[in-house]
């Protein structure tokens, strides 16, 4: 795992050093936000290249210990489900159920899994509807 992360974080940089060559040929105000994003991209792989290259234990893959393939399934199921139902219901109700339906299946507790799921979808709603005025979709039926 740890020679994965340092070749990794090598092409991370490389990569932000191809997206500062395409950044500088865009006009100044529209280069400040390409801009913040890939210079957190550059501070995120440097760290990632630090971290492992300090580290010099080879530790053992943990990341996806827990998931079996049945919760994998069921995720890839749901997010299929979710691309149909956005387009007949819109996006606030396709949201809330599938997100809802996520964390329950995945064992989330019930009552935490009605919170987020409501939540997010009024956050998201929020930003992009009152905020930044950008429409959400709408489906056949709402």
């Amino acid at each position: 795992m740890r020679k994965t992360n340092l070749i990794l974080s090598v092409i991370l940089i490389a990569v932000c050093g191809l997206f500062y060559l395409m950044i500088s040929q865009l006009p100044s105000e529209a280069s400040l936000y390409p801009l913040f994003v890939t210079t957190l991209f550059l501070i995120l792989s440097l760290i990632l290249l630090f971290k492992t290259y300090f580290n010099k234990e080879d530790g053992e893959e943990t990341t996806f210990k827990g998931i079996e393939l049945k919760q994998l399934l069921f995720v890839i199921v749901t997010c299929g489900l979710y691309v149909i139902l956005i387009n007949i219901t819109g996006y606030v109700l396709a949201t809330i159920l599938y997100v809802l339906i996520t964390l329950i299946g995945l064992r989330v507790d019930k009552r935490n899994s009605i919170f987020i799921s409501i939540g997010f979808c009024l956050f998201v709603y929020v930003v992009f509807k009152v905020l930044l005025n950008v429409p959400l979709p709408k489906g056949i039926i709402i």
